[in-house]
């Protein structure tokens, strides 16, 4: 846990899986480990009358809330800490002793759980909502200080209000982005400091930190990072990790969960995100506190079970039962291989305590996992790789168009009554992901295309029965459009990438981004300062809205393709009110699978 532990992981991870010695009896304990979190969070009762039977699973803990029946109507589960009430300690009394009494064995690294979501008008300026977070807080350390706990477990995401996004704050109009940084950083400090007075050794286990602010920390310049930083929903963020640095005591240690990592599907997702926390992030850190991030923060990764069982919408789904099991057990491997310490495996459909929705082979899948780990024995990936190639040529619908050229542009008014339209190349239909590939489509999609030295050119009719249920989102370029939206995506150059993303809403908002190296769900490097200029226009009708673009190639650095040339496109709808989304050539699971782009061949 301390510096030298770190350093071990470190080397561990860069030595690669396949080297140190066996797990056996009498060596040391593991070093890394998994935690269990989801909607089946326990309580400390609970815990107390059924630790036994609970360290049968494959953990080497658990984060659990302090509700027990509580009512304390200031702490939804005991655990909202910026609240502008102070929690009544008295209701705490039996939780407390709950706490006391449970008699871990195997279960040596637990948490408390507590949450970022503030109330309506909290303010971090005002000494008295602090004051009330920070003696919530003290509750929640002393109940993992009687539970004998590695420490606590704050997940920032804000399930109320935003306490981190400098622009929904209080005082946002009278106050600049740095005096905020400022008073949250001073927060952040006497944050550590209210932990450090009952568990001076505590891990605060974070769900993400730093690992959320991919999409700034690269860029050089600090004057224009901080611009960036400042209109991100967790500007403040970075700011709070910085005072819990200022104040932390040398046996204190931070993690970052890095949940994206929810989503990944390959080994080389789990290594770059090591390389990301480890190294690109410190752009966020301020130089006083190198030497700490470097030594006291820890990468942690995040598994989650329904997304590899394909109880939520991934290409687990399209998998058997032995694939998803095969793959789970990869990404657990993985994950364990580069954090520093922790992974928590979350989970929304499973009960691991009550025995209910475990998918088949989840546990053999974490112990074989573990023990290939623990031997140095490497992963064989055979049966993952045969899965991976079974759902990328199996039933996707990779399309071809030749793409002809215009003797004239059409005017981009989004009446599809050029005659110009009548020469361009008419798609195939869109068709489902295949994660839903026996989805009705009620609401099709048709798509025109044509070029010019100067502009791609593309038409959409959506088809539309239901009107009144369209999500017409957005009020500005690139904002939140993320309702109903045609999509587009070019590869700029031989390969799958770079590769653009234009999206568009029925209100014709634009939304753009490049893509430098291949996408996770999650979109870990797009970049967003990406803004080239291109024309569009929509029409809403009684049962349809059609779309008219015009993409300069210049624009979206695209050399004007010439006779003969290829290019790699897709082009796919978000239809929100149906649950169908569909694109030209078909994809798995999302739309920025590049690698399952279609062709387009320009006569």
């Amino acid at each position: 846990m301390k510096r030298a532990l770190i350093a071990a992981s470190l080397l561990l991870v860069l030595a690669g899986p396949e080297s140190g010695s066996a797990q056996s009896a009498g060596s040391p304990p593991r070093t890394k480990k998994l935690i269990e979190w989801g909607w089946d969070m326990p309580t400390p009762d609970y815990i107390r009358q059924n630790i036994r039977e609970m360290e049968k699973r494959p953990f080497d803990g658990v984060i659990f809330w302090l509700r027990n029946g509580c009512n304390d109507p200031t702490s939804t589960g005991g655990g909202n800490l910026f609240t502008k009430t102070k929690w009544d300690e008295s209701l705490f009394t039996q939780i407390f002793e709950d706490c006391r009494n449970i008699e871990w064995r195997k279960f040596t690294d637990n948490f408390v759980v507590t949450y970022a979501a503030s109330t309506p008008g909290w303010d971090w300026f005002s000494d008295a909502d602090w004051d009330a977070a920070r003696h919530n807080l003290g509750i929640a350390v002393k109940a993992a200080a009687l539970a004998r706990c590695r420490g606590i477990c704050f997940d920032p995401e804000p399930y109320g209000e935003n306490p981190w996004d400098y622009s929904k704050q209080v005082q946002a109009k009278d106050k600049s982005f740095a005096e905020y940084e400022a008073k949250v950083r001073q927060r952040g400090a006497e944050f550590a400091r209210a932990i450090s007075v009952q568990m001076p050794k505590a891990v605060i286990h974070t769900m993400f930190q730093l690992s959320y602010q991919q999409g700034v920390m690269d860029e050089p310049d600090s004057a224009r990072r901080s611009g960036k930083l400042s209109q991100q929903m967790y500007s403040l963020l970075p700011a709070f990790l910085n005072g819990m640095l200022d104040a932390a005591g040398p046996d204190m240690v931070i993690t970052d969960g890095n949940e994206d990592s929810y989503y990944y599907e390959k080994s080389e997702d789990f290594f770059r995100s090591y390389h990301m926390m480890r190294q690109r992030a410190v752009s966020l850190v301020e130089p006083e506190n190198l030497c700490k991030y470097q030594t006291q923060v820890q990468a942690s990764e995040a598994l989650f079970a329904d997304y590899a069982f394909g109880l939520f919408p991934s290409p687990g789904m399209a998998m058997t039962p032995d694939e998803r099991a095969k793959w789970f057990e990869h990404n657990v491997y993985f994950a364990l291989s580069t954090s520093d310490e922790y992974v928590w495996l979350y989970s929304e459909r499973l009960n691991w305590w009550k025995n209910s929705g475990l998918p088949p082979g989840i546990t053999d899948a974490i112990e074989s996992a573990r023990n290939k780990l623990d031997e140095r024995n490497g992963l064989d990936a055979g049966g993952l790789q045969d899965a991976w190639t079974r759902l990328r040529t199996k039933a996707l619908a990779r399309r071809v168009a030749n793409v002809a050229r215009l003797a004239q542009p059409p005017v981009i008014d989004g009446k599809l009554d050029d005659a110009v339209w009548k020469t361009a190349t008419p798609l195939e239909k869109f068709v489902p992901l295949l994660i839903n590939k026996d989805a009705q489509i009620e609401a099709p999609t048709e798509t025109w295309v044509g070029y010019d030295e100067q502009n791609l050119y593309l038409a959409f009719r959506c088809a539309e029965p239901k009107k009144d249920q369209m999500q017409i989102l957005g009020n500005k370029h690139d904002g939140n459009i993320w309702g109903d939206t045609v999509e587009v995506f070019l590869t700029q150059g031989a390969g799958a990438t770079p590769f653009v993303h234009l999206a568009l809403s029925p209100g014709n908002v634009q939304w753009d981004a490049l893509n430098p190296e291949h996408a996770t769900k999650c979109y870990p490097h797009v970049k967003m300062d990406f803004d080239p200029k291109w024309q569009s226009a929509v029409v809403i009708g009684d049962r349809e809205w059609t779309v008219e673009a015009a993409i300069p190639w210049a624009q979206v650095g695209i050399p004007a393709p010439a006779p003969g040339s290829k290019l790699g496109a897709n082009f796919c709808r978000t239809r929100a009110c149906g649950g169908v989304n569909t694109s030209w050539s078909q994809n798995i699971s999302w739309f920025t699978e590049d690698e399952n782009f279609g062709s387009m061949e320009f006569q």
